[in-house]
């Protein structure tokens, strides 16, 4: 007969589950190029789940039944820290991975990938591309010293 797991052991099963989940968003990011990595944490607080050089604040979920809304506020108090885009990276056993975030976010995303971008394009793209582009020649220069 199979003995049940304890609170604190599903609570452990569950924290390791979600660390292995940020740890596989952050290598299929760095992957594409997009250097990532796992934030240290402490009680889900002092950082954001993911660390990367995009202006998106990756709140990770990998859950059977979750909240979209609930993680969306968490993400977004997150990324008012920063002016970051909030975004919600989840997925549920044997499903594929999804992500979530505010349909103006969504829109300024497709007007920036199209290389139009108006006034009503309330997320720094542009500017973060500018710092981006910046950034990797200075890194490129100083690897060439």
């Amino acid at each position: 007969m199979k003995k049940e797991k304890t609170a604190s052991q599903r609570g452990k099963s569950a924290r390791l589950k979600g660390k292995t989940f940020e740890r596989k968003v952050a290598n299929m990011l760095t992957d594409r190029g997009i250097e990532s990595r796992r934030s240290v944490q402490f009680n889900g607080m002092f950082d954001y789940d993911l660390t990367t050089e995009v202006p998106f604040n990756f709140e990770c979920k990998a859950v059977e039944s979750l909240n979209i809304y609930n993680a969306m506020e968490q993400s977004q108090a997150d990324a008012k820290k920063d002016g970051y885009i909030p975004t919600v990276v989840h997925k549920k056993n044997n499903k594929p991975i999804l992500v979530t975030m505010e349909f103006q976010n969504f829109i300024d995303v497709l007007q920036y990938a199209l290389g139009y971008v108006d006034e009503k394009n309330t997320a720094p793209l542009k500017e973060f591309r500018e710092k981006f582009i910046e950034k990797k020649q200075l890194e490129e220069d100083a690897s060439c010293l």
